[in-house]
């Protein structure tokens, strides 16, 4: 008699199988996720490509970068052309609806009212609205009307900023708005034992690239001021904790088109509680954040406005010539420094000199 045998697996043989595709999925797992992230990474790069080439076509035109914020001069009755400090402003809004048109989004822009604030209920829905170039892919918590990039303004106190977003009458102090906060920075910054001269004071605009513009006086620089290399000054990084999550007046509605320097800008701390050394100083490494630092302080409430990333131990930011570049989380101090600076070549800071752009390469 002929016995067949039962075709199948043994127990055993089933066991194997599954550890076998257990070990391969633990082996591929890795990889593929490496390879998602990786495309997210390019195309994150590719966004900050393309506001790049926005803001180098905004100033073929403007001749100045955009300003982070616009805002509307109020003149005091009897006056011509008032100083910025004797007026008060409108509240404006932020860089990215300026560069709306030179960002293929035509009709957003025509849709947003220039002449209201950006709180205004007729663009509220506007800037709520998701613009795919304002965030990072790899952000994993995009909210409704997010920003995940951000504009160079410079060095900046944060506690300074927090008192200036917590103010609800911010947008109309002049003071305040023409330097966004800046000329509040009391420190000797060319070490001739006199603070906030005049020298000082143009030492501490040319910290970043954007400045404030109100109506038609743009403060920002243009790119013939640019000294030390537009392929070695930043214009815009990443940041995770802009949009809903820094405002301290929880306002429902925030989104890529306020124009606060927290909301839409990022700043090097000189805070003495954010840093251990003197004037210009090193602002601290956060935990949990990569990139630059960008984190809650104790004692200290909301985050900071600096560049931070979720791909890993670098943010991607965009230079004024428009590349994209890579910058790693253990940059030295005084290259990100010389990286914010239009003009780090040309300045001595805290008894320092920066270094020139060939020592300042980062990816």
């Amino acid at each position: 008699m002929t016995i067949q045998k039962r075709a199948g697996f043994t127990l055993v043989e089933l066991l194997v199988v599954i550890a076998i595709i257990g070990v391969l999925v633990a082996l591929l797992l890795p990889a593929v996720q490496q390879a998602r992230e990786s495309a997210r990474t390019a195309e994150c790069k590719n966004k900050l490509k393309q506001l790049g080439l926005a803001t180098a076509n905004y100033e073929l035109t403007s001749r100045h970068i955009p300003g982070y914020g616009k805002y509307t001069m109020v003149a005091p009755p009897g006056t011509g052309l008032p100083d910025p400090h004797t007026m008060t402003c409108n509240p404006g809004y932020s860089w990215v609806v300026t560069l709306l048109p030179y960002l293929e989004e035509a009709p957003l822009y025509d849709s947003f009212h220039l002449n209201k604030s950006w709180q205004d209920p007729t663009n509220e829905s506007v800037g709520l609205t998701n613009l795919d170039l304002a965030v990072c892919p790899s952000n994993p918590d995009l909210r409704e009307g997010d920003l995940n990039y951000v504009i160079n303004v410079g060095a900046g106190s944060y506690r300074v900023l927090r008192e200036y977003d917590t103010n609800e009458g911010a947008a109309s102090d002049p003071t305040e708005m023409q330097m966004h906060t800046h000329n509040r920075l009391l420190f000797d910054w060319d070490g001739d034992g006199e603070m906030m001269t005049r020298k000082d004071m143009a030492i501490t605009r040319s910290t970043g690239v954007s400045w404030v513009q109100l109506t038609d006086r743009n403060f920002s620089f243009r790119l013939k001021e640019v000294t030390d290399g537009t392929s070695h000054t930043m214009l815009f990084t990443e940041n995770l904790n802009t949009g809903f999550a820094v405002s301290t007046r929880e306002v429902a509605s925030n989104n890529w088109s306020n124009p606060s320097v927290l909301m839409c800008g990022f700043a090097y701390p000189v805070d003495e509680e954010l840093v251990a050394a003197e004037n210009y100083a090193d602002p601290p490494t956060s935990d949990g954040y990569s990139g630059l630092p960008n984190a809650d302080v104790p004692g200290l409430t909301g985050v900071l406005p600096f560049p931070s990333s979720a791909h890993g131990q670098f943010v991607n930011a965009t230079m004024l010539d428009g590349s994209v570049r890579t910058i790693s989380n253990t940059v030295n101090r005084r290259v990100y420094k010389a990286l914010m600076s239009p003009r780090g070549t040309h300045q001595k800071i805290a008894g320092m000199q920066v270094e020139s752009p060939a020592d300042r390469l980062v990816d």
